[in-house]
Order: structure tokens, then sequence, then C-alpha cells
């Protein structure tokens, strides 16, 4: 039973124990003061009176314990509503309780010494304990150390003792637990009904992490404007170098155009040598060609042929200097042709026979037969590239071979990676000299120039040929032993797919004996032969070849061709022909001389017994054909190379017209002269004009149908004088002028054909070159006039 409940009890029962028998008591003496007077003393007046009051007691009696009946049961009801209001403000405390627990912010209630009279549990874990009953009763000095406690008892006395609230104030704290917080505070007054300050609440919120992140941001502020000092300085110091680089730039700008003008200069210099140097040279080639087709003494044709050597020799340096420096200024082109590669390698090679020859040297080639013919790409830079490499070989071997490999190292559809290498048997390279070989102007030292001479351009030249092709070059060397300079390019195919030099099928079958005390040279022509369907036999001097030939005849499978080197020891090729010969089980043997000495006679190899006589190196076709002929086959060969241009490959003037009519215009006279004489050579007279305005005088009176125009020359050169012959020239009436000048470099001749001109032949001239520029301007020549009648 709660206090509700018992109060209510005391209440009922007084109301039984006073209440009811006071009642009952007043009505007893009312009816017995009313029996008593109408017994004792009936019809007395007083008697009556008093029986009257007695039943009004008895009434009153009655009335009041009616009234205070009443007045206990509202009482009752009363302490009901009191109780079931008391029930809801249980249940409000013990929401509102719920809600502070859960809340994660720290509340709190102080009374006025400060001590807890209140606490959430975010509060209590605040100060690093577990229960409320903990802090309750205890003061901030009871849980937080001294330093803090004081700073928080003095915020507590604004409050307290001034009414001041405290708003929002970042206090730190230590709790029990040793954490660090960081709080932001609001503590406020409590006060009673009559206003009276009995205390304060507070409320703190958990910065921590926020203090933590505002640390971190002061900290990269710091930093940040630390960086922005630093930029500052950084971009003081930029735009101090920006200043520096604006001036450096100036100054550039001031070198670059200097550096043009110097090009400009430098070109003008390298085109007007040119100019100056083959004009000269054109006069000592061109006459000295001129003179060695007179009557000469055996000793005066010696001397002219050193001449043109020497000539020759020197438009080679000439040359490779132009060249050189075409690549320096980024200015050399590439002509993209159709073309077959191992005709073009062959063609080098022929060039440089002579030199092999007069060193007694063996140059050997082997052509892969998987290589590819036919190609595309410049065939002029893979001749130069191939002529300075065998050139080289050749001039730094003074015994022994050169040999020069073409190999296709891989291949695709479209198009063919080759693999070109030179080995010698020379001098070879130091490791020192190797790095710096391709450089220009380098050769191993000084006395590699003065016993071999040469300007160590060709090699640099090579590389950046070779460069400029996709390719690489290289070298392996071992000084005294030799060298093998390679080098690679990869090439489109032409769109016709592969050519084949020759059917194979017709030399199938026969068996071929090698003669040849050079190994490299047996496995060349043992490559080639196999390739073609040959059976093979080796011997590597006379005697082993004499019985090789009798063992094949003794088992019935006697050699049909033997192929017979020249030079070899003890007994030579003529001489082991010549026992072949007479040897009756051998006399049937075809036989093919190979010789490093060039052909001798016909009647000579004849009398001897050979069939045929090839010259070392031997073409890969040149060795089909000799065979095929001399086994005595009809096969259809690929055609050969067109002839180069003669005299008879101009055309003759058709009956009835006027012989070509040729001006030459040169303001030199000793290129007049040589210009006139190789067309005399060729059956034609020149008339000569000395520069360009003689020349378009004399075209004014003449119709010459053909011009031999210098390009510099005084007063009027080449140029301006095509120009005004142009500008006479009428309908149907176009004369072909012929570029005939000293300009070699890079982009003159283009400069010559945008001029007006038809054709371009650089000097010095050659009668070659100078016979077929006039056989094509012959070809387009306009319908000829008829001789006047």
């Amino acid at each position: 039973m709660d206090r509700y409940d018992t109060f209510r009890h005391h209440v009922t029962s007084c109301r039984g124990i006073y209440l009811l028998p006071l009642t009952w008591f007043l009505a007893l003496v009312a009816l017995f003061v009313y029996c008593s007077s109408t017994v004792v003393l009936p019809g007395t007046p007083i008697l009556l009176s008093v029986a009257l009051i007695g039943l009004g007691l008895f009434v009153l009696g009655l009335w009041v314990s009616h009234s205070y009946v009443r007045k206990f049961e509202r009482l009752r009801e009363s302490l009901d509503q009191v109780k079931h209001v008391e029930e809801a403000l249980h249940l409000d405390h013990i929401l509102l309780r719920t809600v502070i627990d859960n809340l994660p912010d720290s509340i709190y209630a102080k009374d006025r010494l400060g001590r807890k009279t209140l606490a959430n549990l975010a509060d209590v874990r605040n100060i690093g304990l577990q229960a409320e009953a903990e802090v309750l009763g205890k003061s901030d000095f009871d849980v937080y150390p001294k330093d803090v406690a004081e700073r928080f008892w003095t915020d507590d006395q604004k409050v307290l003792l001034y009414g001041q609230s405290v708003l929002n104030r970042e206090e730190f704290q230590i709790g029990q637990d040793g954490r660090e917080r960081w709080l932001l505070t609001s503590k406020v007054p409590l006060r009673d009904e009559k206003g009276v300050i009995v205390g304060l609440v507070g409320v703190g919120h958990d910065i921590t992490a926020r203090k933590a992140a505002e640390e971190r941001v002061k900290q990269q502020t710091h930093a940040l404007e630390e960086s922005n000092r630093e930029l500052i300085a950084s971009n003081a110091k930029r735009e101090a170098q920006a200043e520096l680089l604006r001036l450096q730039a100036q100054e550039l700008i001031a070198a670059r155009e200097s550096a043009l003008e110097t090009s400009r200069l430098k070109s003008e210099f390298v085109a007007n040598m040119s100019h100056e140097i083959r004009t000269p040279m054109n006069g000592i080639i061109g006459m000295t060609s001129m003179l060695l087709t007179t009557e000469l003494t055996a000793e005066q044709q010696e001397y002219a042929e050193i001449v043109r050597q020497s000539g020759e020799a020197l438009l080679t340096v000439i040359n490779d200097i132009l060249d050189f420096s075409k690549i320096e200024a980024g200015k050399l082109t590439f002509e993209v042709q159709d073309f077959d590669l191992i005709s073009v390698v062959e063609g080098a090679i022929e060039i440089l026979v002579p030199r092999a020859q007069e060193k007694k040297l063996e140059l050997n080639s082997f052509f892969d037969h998987e290589v590819l013919h036919g190609l595309r790409g410049d065939p002029g830079r893979v001749r130069q590239i191939m002529v300075n490499l065998i050139g080289n070989a050749i001039k730094f071997t003074e015994q022994g071979e050169v040999t020069v490999s073409v190999v296709a190292e891989q291949e695709t559809e479209h198009h063919v990676k080759i693999r070109c290498a030179v080995a010698d048997t020379g001098i070879g390279i130091s490791k020192d000299a190797l790095r710096r070989l391709f450089s220009p102007f380098s050769q191993e030292n000084g006395s590699t120039t003065r016993i071999y001479g040469g300007t160590g351009l060709g090699l640099a030249i090579s590389r950046q040929l070779v460069e400029l092709m996709g390719g690489t070059i290289g070298v392996e060397s071992e000084q005294g032993k030799g060298s093998t300079f390679w080098w690679t390019a990869t090439f489109e195919k032409q769109r016709a797919g592969r050519v084949q030099s020759a059917p194979r099928k017709n030399l199938a079958g026969l068996r071929c004996l090698i003669v040849d005390d050079n190994e490299t040279n047996r496995r060349i022509v043992h490559h080639y032969i196999l390739a073609w369907g040959m059976e093979n036999g080796s011997a590597e001097n006379s005697r082993q070849a004499l019985d090789l030939l009798h063992k094949a005849v003794e088992e019935g499978q006697p050699y049909d061709l033997a192929l017979v080197d020249m030079q070899m020891p003890e007994i030579d090729g003529m001489q082991l022909a010549a026992q072949i010969k007479a040897d009756p089980s051998l006399a049937h043997t075809r036989l093919i001389l190979l010789t490093s000495m060039g052909h001798r006679q016909c009647t000579t190899l004849e009398q001897a017994g050979f069939s045929a006589g090839l010259t070392k190196p031997v073409r890969q076709s040149q060795l089909f054909d000799c065979i095929a002929s001399v086994m005595g086959d009809t096969i259809d060969l690929v055609s050969s190379p067109p002839p180069q241009a003669s005299a008879k490959s101009i055309p003759a003037a058709a009956p009835g017209t006027r012989p070509l009519l040729i001006l030459v215009v040169e303001d030199n006279a000793v290129n007049q002269k040589v210009a006139v004489r190789m067309l005399e050579k060729c059956g034609y007279r020149a008339d000569v004009a000395g520069n360009g305005i003689e020349a378009v005088k004399a075209v004014s009176l003449v119709p010459y149908d053909i011009i031999l125009m210098d390009c510099q020359m005084p007063e009027m050169d080449g140029f301006e004088a095509t120009a005004r012959i142009r500008q006479m020239d009428g309908p149907g009436n176009h004369r072909a002028i012929i570029a005939m000048t000293a300009n070699a470099l890079m982009g003159d001749k283009e400069k010559c054909l945008a001029a007006g001109m038809d054709d371009y032949i650089p000097k010095p001239i050659r009668q070659l070159d100078l016979i077929a520029a006039i056989a094509r301007a012959s070809r387009t020549r306009t319908t000829p006039e008829k001789l006047p009648t």
C-alpha cells in the first residue's frame, strides 16, 4: 500500500470513528428528551420545546454527518487525482532521464557549492568514470586536475554569484582515464520559484575531432603560408629567370639570325666553291678524256690516264664534301623508284674491281637467293653506301680478300629488311677508334690519313644515309685481323612481287666442280649452284681437282662442268685446263675460267681448253648465263638493263631535214672547248656564246634546237637568259635548253627546271651524260625544219 492509499484509509476510519458516534449520540439525546416530555410531562410546553430541540439536534446530527461524509469523499477523490499526477510526473522523469542519458553531449547540474546534482552518461564518460553515482555530490576538484578544476570553478562563480550565463566556451579537460578532450560548454543559472539561484545547469559538446581538424588546418595553413612565401620568392626568382630568359631569347634570336646569315653565307660559299672547283675540273677531266681518244705514245697514255684518275679522285672528295654539307643542312632528298637490289650492289662492285685488281685482292660477292630483286627505294643512295664501304675495305686491305654479302633478314607481305655486309682481311680497327669511327673527318689516327688518304667523310655520310632510310649501321673488327662493316634497311616491295633473275630449273642435275684456293669463293659459288639445283663438288687446288675428276669418272658420275680459278699455287688454272684436256677420260668436262686479272684473249682461252671466262667478282646472273651458254641450254633470261647511251643512240636527222643546231653558252674558254670537242666526237658542230647577252642575241638570229646553258656568267646569267629566250619562243617552237652547270648542290637541278630549262647536266661533264641529254632533247624536238633549197 502506497502513501495515498494509507491516507485514504485514515480519512475513512475518521469518518466511522468520530462522525457516526457523535451523530447517533445527538439523536439519542433528542429522542430521550422527546420521549420524556411526551411521557413524563405530557403537554408541558417546556418539555415540548426540549423535545423539539432534541429532534432538531437529531436532524442536525444527521445533516452534519452527511456533510462530513461528502467532504471526506471529495478529499479521497482529490488524493486519487494527486496520485495519478504524481505517476505521470514519474513517467516524465523517466523519459527525461532516458533522453538526457542518451544524448551525445554532456549534461549536468551543480548546486551553489559546485557539487554535481545531475550528470548524464556522456558527462560521466567524459570525466572517465562509469556511473553517475561516482560523480554525484562531488565537485570538479574531486575529479579533475587542479588547474583544470580552477578554470571550471571560475566560470561557475560567474553563473552562481552573478547570474551570468557562459555560452560556447571552449574548455580543455583531461579525464581520469587520461584522455584529452575539448568541449564547447554553455552554463546557465538554475533558479527556484522565487528566482533565487540555487545552482547551475551545463551542457558540453565534444569538439575534440573539430579541434584536431582545426589544428591540421592550422598546420596546413601554416604550411600553405610557408609555401606561399616560398612561391612568392620562387615567382620572384622565376621573374628574374624569365627576364634572363627573355634576354637570352633575344640573344638567341640574334644568334639565330646570325647563324642563318652564316648558313646562307656558308651555302653561298659552298655553292661558289663547288662552281669554282667544278669549272676547272670540267676542263681537266673533259680534256683528258678527249686526249685519251687521240694517238698517244704508251708513256703519254700513262700520264694522261694518271691525270684522269687524279681528277676523278678529286671529284670524289668534292662530292663527299657536298653530300656532307647537304646532310648537315637537312636538305638531302631521297628518290623512291623501282630497282633491282642485286644489280645495284653488283654495279657498285664492278666500279671498284679495277682497284681490287691493282692490289691483287680477291673481290667476292654473295647474294642470298631469297633476297628480293624487285624493291622500291633510292638505288643511288644504296650504291653510294656500298661504294663507300667496299672502297674503304679495298683501301685498308693489302692482301687477302674483300667479300660483299647481301641477305634478307626479315620479310613481310609488303616489305623486306635486308642486311648488307662488307668483310675484309685488312688492318682492322682498334677499340678506341671504333667509338669515333662514324664521326665526320675521323680516321683511326693521323698516320692512316697519311698512308691511305681520304677525308674521313665516307663512313659519316654512309651512317647518315642509312639512318635516313630507317636502318642501322655498325662494324665488327679486331686490329690486325680485318673488319666487317654492315648496314640494314627496310625497303618496300615492288607491286609486281618477286623478280627472279632467271629460271633455275634449266641447270638442275648438272654436276659442277669448283676449283679455287680461296675458301670464300668456293662457298659463294657453292651457294649459287645449289640454289640452281646443280650437284656440287669443290677442290682447293689443282691436284685435288684432278683426283676428284678421276674418282667421279670411276664411279660412273663424271662432272659435266668445272669452274677453275686462274690464280692458284703450284698449278694455275691454265695448266690445270691443259692437263684435263690432255686426259681422254676427262676431256669431255667443260671448263669456265674465273680470274681477278681480267679476260684473256678468246683465242688464248680456247687454246687452253676453256669454253668461257668470267672476271671476278662474278655476278650471279652472269655466272648463270655463262653456265647455261656453255652447257648449250636454251633459256628465257630476264632482260638486261638498257645499255648506256652512246653516240649511236642519238637519233640521226631524217632525210631532207637539217641537222641539229646546237648553241654552247659558256663564259669559260676551257669549258667551251670541252663541250665543243665532245659534241664534235659525236658528229655535231656547235656555236659558242660567252654570256647570256650573247646567247639571247644568237638565238634571235639562228633557230637553235638545243642550247647548252651555263648558269653563272657575267653580265647576264643563265637563268635570266633562259627567261628571255622563253619569251622569244612562239607557239610550237620550244627550244630545248639544257643546264650545263657547276652548281651541283641540292635544289640546283630543281631551280634550273623551275627557271624554264628542260634538262640538267652537272660539271664535270661526262661524255655519256652529254650524249644522253642530247638524245632526250632530240626525242622531244619539235617538227624539224627542212633544209633550204
